[in-house]
């Protein structure tokens, strides 16, 4: 199978906190809600979109994780399917 796909369409930079799996939850949700806070302000928005970034926050930590387990399924497929080997 061939795969033809333009960079430009599934190009998604993920900006993201990341902590140890023991880091206790409370912490994570006030890294979480602080971080979110800050995102929402316009200002950041406005700076962010000056320099061509679009946000868009996950709903909680755990919302997050899942979308990163679900997108590593989708890029662990799109390398197979294209046959790409490490060198």
């Amino acid at each position: 199978m061939q795969l033809r796909v333009s960079l430009a369409s599934i190009f998604l930079a993920l900006a993201t906190l990341a902590a140890q799996a023991q880091t206790p939850k409370e912490i994570v949700k006030r890294i979480f809600d602080v971080t979110s806070a800050v995102i929402a302000q316009p200002a950041v928005g406005k700076a962010l979109e000056k320099e061509g970034t679009e946000t868009s926050g996950s709903k909680s930590p755990e919302d997050f994780a899942a979308f990163i387990a679900e997108d590593a399924k989708l890029w662990a497929r799109l390398v197979k399917e294209s046959g790409a080997k490490a060198d």
